[in-house]
């Protein structure tokens, strides 16, 4: 069954519980899960572009504008989204990104 652009399976059907769906997807035993190896730089917050300042438990916390980028250098291949550990890396670049005020 379709409902909403998904695939359902019928899991069970009883008297108590009537018609139980579940997603097909999650019988798809084999998936694989990405995860994005990235690396952030951060330009120069300069004292001009600070927006805000205040101190909370002893810690001084300011909010400033700058430039920065984003640079994905590959990615986890991994057995769950979970399971850290069972991984295997990719590299190579696949995307950089420079975002700017």
């Amino acid at each position: 069954m379709v409902y909403n652009g998904k695939y359902y399976e019928v899991h069970e059907i009883s008297p108590d519980y009537g018609i139980v769906l579940r997603r097909a997807s999650d019988l798809y035993s084999s998936r694989r899960y990405y995860r994005q190896l990235r690396t952030y730089h951060m330009g120069k917050v300069e004292q001009s572009e600070m927006v805000s300042s205040r101190n909370v438990a002893g810690m001084k916390l300011m909010t400033g504008c700058c430039d920065f980028s984003v640079d994905t250098d590959g990615y986890l291949d991994m057995q769950d989204s979970q399971t850290r550990g069972s991984e295997r890396r990719s590299e190579g670049r696949i995307l950089q990104t420079k975002l700017s005020q």
